[in-house]
């Protein structure tokens, strides 16, 4: 998947911009669940190198899968949908995009999702960080609703928390570029299970 030159400058790059750990209190996230370590994806997929590396990755992935659409959950998977389809632009493999509001809009079209989502196609739902696969989950559901065909769920990082199983439950393959395991320093890795 990650080319090794590639998979060493990306897990540089979120441990450098994206790894927070916290001394004191642990950090809520979206799971609901608490952890002494938290990452933002965002400052790595909005670097120059890094969003090279993301989006290069996932659309040599689509491309094998013979996926054309992406999408996911506002606001951590919009940078990445970006990305891709910026850079299949500039491909063989053109792809499309698409986000999900986590409600829909409130005034004039009142859309629950925003962009380029064509019924039928085979898509693929992106995320930056994936802890439990709730957020993949109700991404997948609404594009299935709108007739796509979600079978993968590509992350930047998987926390290793549930989110594979959950989603092999909804028939949804976790593909994966980097593990907690390739990014957190020794002296954490002891407290993940």
């Amino acid at each position: 998947m990650l080319e090794q030159e590639d998979a060493k400058h990306l897990i540089s790059l979120v441990r450098w911009q994206a790894l927070h750990i916290s001394e004191g209190e642990p950090f809520k996230l979206a799971s609901g669940k608490v952890s002494p370590y938290f990452f933002d994806m965002k400052p790595v997929i909005l670097h120059p190198a890094g969003a090279r590396i993301i989006a290069g990755t996932i659309l040599r992935i689509l491309e094998y899968l013979d996926i054309n659409q992406v999408g996911g959950m506002e606001s951590g998977a919009i940078p990445i949908v970006a990305a891709v389809v910026h850079a299949s632009g500039r491909s063989s493999h053109p792809v499309e995009g698409f986000y999900v509001r986590k409600q829909p809009k409130e005034r004039g079209t009142m859309k629950l999702i925003e962009g380029n989502l064509t019924p039928g196609k085979k898509t693929a739902i992106l995320e930056d960080v994936t802890t439990t696969g709730g957020m993949s989950l109700r991404a997948v559901e609404a594009a299935r609703k709108e007739g796509c065909i979600v079978e993968n769920v590509i992350t930047i990082l998987d926390r290793e928390e549930g989110s594979a199983s959950m989603l092999e439950h909804s028939g949804i393959n976790l593909i994966s570029l980097l593990s907690v395991r390739d990014v957190l320093p020794e002296k954490v890795k002891g407290g993940i299970p």
